[in-house]
């Protein structure tokens, strides 16, 4: 059996000192993977109902941004030796995906095969 969860990536937890002490729990924990996700745009103002809140906006931590899955994936393999490492969601367009895939190959072959895509 295997257990992972998500990272936050943004927020007030989407701070180094909580990301690393969060991954390298997993990885001393025997965690399976971890996870983080993304959003490279995030609108200020919107007309629209946000579907997933029932007030039909976003929270408050959405102003704060989103870290940059690939960056912050490196920066986590850094500070673990065996979990896994994915993103939950990788939003292409917005990358070029020839760029996007060489990033996602080298993190894979630094972290020792560890990148789930």
């Amino acid at each position: 059996m295997r257990f992972g969860f998500a990272l936050p990536g943004r927020g007030p937890l989407a701070r180094p000192d909580v990301l690393i002490r969060l991954a390298e729990k997993a990885d001393a924990l025997r965690y399976s993977h971890i996870f983080v996700t993304d959003h490279v745009v995030i609108p200020i103002t919107y007309d629209s109902t946000y579907p997933y809140a029932s007030s039909g906006r976003t929270g408050p931590d959405w102003v704060q941004g989103y870290l940059e899955p690939l960056v912050l994936m490196s920066f986590l393999a850094g500070a673990t030796s065996r979990v896994r490492l994915g993103t939950s969601v990788l939003v292409i367009p917005y990358r070029n995906p020839v760029v996007t895939a060489k990033m996602l190959a080298t993190l894979d072959v630094m972290s020792g095969g560890r990148v789930i895509l």
